[in-house]
């Protein structure tokens, strides 16, 4: 299911990925030179694996939609009421502070206009934090199942019930207890991340998109005010001044430079114009003059301008928890930015519920699948059920040690999110999804007690229980634990083509072994690849082209890159179908893929073939590689075409007949059915029940009875270009009303 997102703007060293995580031989610090104050701490970064990079298209798309003209001087939401009250933060966890308790807690109470203050709307940042270096970062960990909120968890860092009040969670001595109870991670999966994106901010063009951002979420209505974004810095070793007397903020704290090594996460909540400093001592404050001595005039020359700085060290902390950071340390410090999306007003339909227990919570994995074969023994897709991917870092049970210092033995319950994964399997017949349970290898005992698939709609309920109950969990071969669904013939889904039918045909380049094979990539398993040859000599582009065994109309592909390493993850590419495979004239899509880990699906009119050829012009680093870890190709939904003649006495009432394609992007055309007799509108509406966009309004008579179709193009009636996710498409005619759900995605 495609949901409707919002654009959360973070701002993040371009290399790190500013989270507050540490190996074990670096200590968390206490920079604080007054010891008997609130600690000041700091700890090392790890590099992302998972670094998404904006390509240059999309930042000049969002330049283009920008109105500067409407960009005030300042904005500052360091104390808005949608902001979480300054605090300090438990731990070396600055990385979840910043980016779950101020910056994922502003936008989402932004947007659903509600105060930050309240325990109902603080999200806590140990519950990601906790499980740093466990396979699942705070990033896959909100998109994948969400994030409770500080009275579902029992506190707003760490939990009063749970514990984990730790410096830093180290191997073999955290214990922490894990949150229980499938309603509180039901309602933590109303809380969810869609994607993340970073860009560089060392130009002037894309500190005007964070400004932009800032100032206004770039025109977007459905915020009350302009957004934050997170930052990463080298915040020890770095020097202060206060703003003298008679200057504007005359005062407040600035920073004159960095420290030597970005050490800590702290959250951009504004920026102001009129800030200056004079860096050079010469008087004045300027933004045109070479004041590096390098002859060249640029940001690292500017002496005005600075953004706002939210730390998590406490409101007595500089300007009441806050700094000016000018904008030319943005440059001198090659920072950047990091983009949130964030999934607006979503509910699961599909939720696995489980009930279980083991000994040794870090020797388990659980995944979930799906297949479309109802006797299937294996998932025919399986993904990692984050946050319990061999988690935890010491041998206990799957609860852990609480704050009440006992270890719960006692059964776990918990709940994951299914609702993506039904993507691309034939739902009009009966499926079967899957609880898979893998073990290490090195000892542990449990049981799955018993496990269903609830289908959440706005009405009812339905539980679909697994057939079998206390399954044992031992060492050896994965536990493969069905749970069969029944098929519903109105829905109308992508259906994948099978891989089992498809075949390589082609492929330019393979590094030798099996660990690079290009069948890899249809081999149904995420952590395998196909990988060209290594070194310089073979370059990209490269290509590999795949037989469908039979023709399909195909209208999807899903290319899922590496899961882990970012080296081969493609970037610019060019996808070409045809009937045979010595005839790719011109690719039926083309586009750049961001540097993630996450699936990229795109969409294109369907086209009828048998081949596919998959080309890879470059590389997310520039490198000469290429690598794949599966591929998926779609059949799209049936549609009525509306050839066919229908007679005018058949006609009962009007009627929507088809939005296709659908999902869309960028436009979907809507087939009608209009009676003369009665007035007609047809409108679009988003999940808040607001109309964004009227298609049509006829009065009585003034369309004749019959079969018509209207576009719309995915903007609102003010031109602008709807978000990511679920509309509603309703016709009045009447008194009568009809609604179909459309899906934009982008």
């Amino acid at each position: 299911m495609i949901l409707k997102i919002i654009f959360v703007f973070v701002l993040l060293n371009i290399i790190s990925s500013s989270f507050c995580l540490e190996d074990n031989e670096i200590q968390i610090q206490n920079i604080n030179p007054n010891p008997n104050e609130q600690p000041w701490l700091v700890g090392g970064f790890s590099e992302s694996e998972d670094n998404p990079m904006m390509s240059q298209a999309e930042i000049n798309s969002i330049l283009s939609r920008i109105n500067t003209r409407n960009l005030r001087d300042n904005a500052d939401h360091s104390f808005s009421e949608y902001m979480r009250p300054v605090f300090s933060q438990d731990g070396g966890s600055c990385g979840s502070a910043s980016r779950i308790c101020y910056m994922f807690a502003y936008e989402i109470n932004n947007y659903r206009n509600v105060s930050g203050s309240l325990p109902e709307n603080i999200y806590p940042s140990h519950f990601t934090w906790l499980l740093t270096g466990q396979n699942s970062g705070k990033e896959v960990m909100a998109r994948a199942n969400g994030i409770p909120n500080s009275i579902d968890y029992g506190g707003d860092t760490y939990s009063d019930i749970y514990g984990g009040n730790i410096y830093w969670p180290e191997e073999g001595e955290s214990d922490y207890g894990w949150m229980n109870g499938f309603e509180l991670w039901y309602n933590a999966m109303q809380n969810r991340l869609q994607n993340n994106l970073f860009i560089s901010l060392n130009n002037p063009d894309n500190l005007l998109i964070l400004k932009s951002w800032m100032n206004d979420h770039h025109e977007d209505d459905d915020f009350s005010e302009g957004g934050v974004a997170g930052a990463g810095c080298a915040i020890t070793g770095a020097v202060y001044a206060q703003i003298p007397t008679g200057e504007y903020e005359q005062g407040k704290h600035i920073v004159r430079e960095w420290g030597p090594q970005v050490d800590h996460g702290t959250t951009w909540s504004g920026y102001d114009d009129n800030v200056g400093f004079d860096f050079n001592e010469d008087g004045q404050i300027t933004n045109d003059i070479d004041i590096n001595g390098d002859n060249i005039v640029d940001m690292e020359d500017w002496e005005r301008g600075a953004l706002i700085m939210l730390n998590s060290w406490g409101s007595g902390w500089k300007n009441s928890g806050t700094v000016y950071v000018p904008y030319r340390l943005l440059k001198i410090n090659n920072m950047g930015a990091e983009f949130y999306y964030i999934k607006k007003d979503y509910s699961p339909e599909h939720v696995l519920k489980i009930n279980m227990e083991f000994d040794m919570r870090r020797r388990v994995k659980l995944s979930v699948g799906i297949s479309s074969d109802i006797n299937a023994v294996e998932p025919e897709v399986m993904i990692p059920c984050h946050h319990f991917n061999y988690a935890g870092l010491k041998d206990v049970a799957m609860l852990g040690v609480w704050a009440d210092n006992t270890e719960h033995t006692e059964p776990m319950e918990l709940a994951y999110d299914l609702t993506d994964l039904f993507f691309g399997i034939n739902t009009t017949l009966p499926y079967r999804y899957f609880l898979v349970l893998e073990t290490s290898g090195n000892g542990g005992y449990g049981m799955v007690n018993n496990a269903s698939v609830l289908h959440i709609q706005d009405t009812s309920t339905a539980e679909y229980p697994a057939e079998t109950e206390d399954v044992e969990i031992t060492d050896g071969e994965p536990i493969y634990i069905p749970v069969d669904m029944p098929g519903d013939p109105d829905s109308n889904p992508y259906i994948a083509v099978p891989q089992s039918e498809m075949s390589v045909y082609y492929y330019d380049s393979a590094q030798g072994g099996t660990d690079s094979l290009p069948e890899n990539s249809i081999d149904g398993n995420p952590e395998t690849i196909w990988h060209t040859v290594w070194g310089d000599g073979d370059p990209c582009p490269h290509e590999i082209q795949y037989d469908l065994g039979s023709s399909y109309d195909i209208g999807a592909l899903s290319y899922l890159p590496r899961q882990v390493g970012s080296n081969g993850r493609i970037k610019d590419y060019e996808l070409f179908i045809s009937q045979t495979p010595d005839d790719f004239l011109f690719p039926i899509a083309t586009g750049t893929w961001p540097d993630t880990s996450a699936e990229q699906i795109i969409f294109f009119p369907p086209t009828e073939g048998r081949y596919v050829r998959l080309v890879a012009l470059n590389e997310v680093n520039g490198g000469p590689w290429t690598s794949i870890a599966e591929i998926r190709v779609f059949q799209p939904p049936v549609v009525e075409t509306g050839n066919e003649e229908i007679p005018t006495s058949s006609i009962s009432q009007a009627k929507i007949i088809s939005a296709y394609p659908n999902p869309f992007n960028p436009s979907t055309t809507i087939t009608f059915i209009a009676d003369s007799t009665k007035h007609l509108e047809i409108a679009v509406y988003n999940l808040k029940g607001q109309k964004v966009k009227q298609l049509i309004s006829k009065s009585a008579g003034q369309l004749s009875t019959g079969e018509y179709s209207v576009i719309w193009n995915g903007r609102t009636d003010a031109g602008r270009d709807v978000a990511s996710g679920v509309y509603f498409i309703r016709i009045n005619s009447g008194g009568f009303e009809q609604t179909k759900k459309a899906v934009m995605i982008k």
